[in-house]
């Protein structure tokens, strides 16, 4: 995982707890609309983070803006960026204390999160706009459930 990318996620965890809101049972449940909100934001800002980390391969590697990398170079982004990215998502998520009502359909959502992880570190192919995409059940569940950030990025 990049060195941005673990700072990152170390603060999302860090404004997780200062907020009150680990995934611990002692502490209050969020609302949903606070899970939502700060779900979204853990994953805007992971989402961010790789954006500037490809834009900086893309640079040095002189791929230019709105072209398309090689599949060589779309494997190592998809490795050395993406895949770390949605860990860092999932792991921000799973730091949140969901509204208690709601804890299957959040379970089912970080389940699917892991079962994408899985199958994507397997075969980061399947990245590729493959069918199925790793992360579609993740993605449905998401936007099921409200997230307007999660379920894109």
């Amino acid at each position: 995982m990049g060195k941005r990318l673990t700072a990152m996620l170390a603060g999302a965890l860090a404004l997780a707890a200062i907020a009150g809101c680990g995934g611990s049972d002692s502490e209050e449940s969020l609302s949903k609309a606070q899970y939502i909100k700060q779900g979204d934001a853990i994953c805007q800002e992971a989402y961010d983070e790789y954006q500037s980390e490809y834009d900086a391969y893309a640079k040095e590697h002189g791929i230019k803006k709105g072209a398309f990398p090689s599949r060589k170079q779309l494997y190592e982004v998809m490795e050395e960026f993406y895949i770390p990215s949605r860990e860092a998502r999932l792991a921000g998520l799973q730091e949140l204390n969901p509204p208690s009502a709601d804890e299957d359909e959040v379970e089912a959502i970080l389940a699917a999160t892991e079962d994408g992880l899985e199958k994507a570190n397997k075969n980061a192919q399947l990245l590729f706009g493959e069918t199925p995409y790793p992360f579609e059940k993740a993605n449905d569940l998401s936007t099921a459930y409200g997230f307007e950030v999660c379920n894109a990025t």
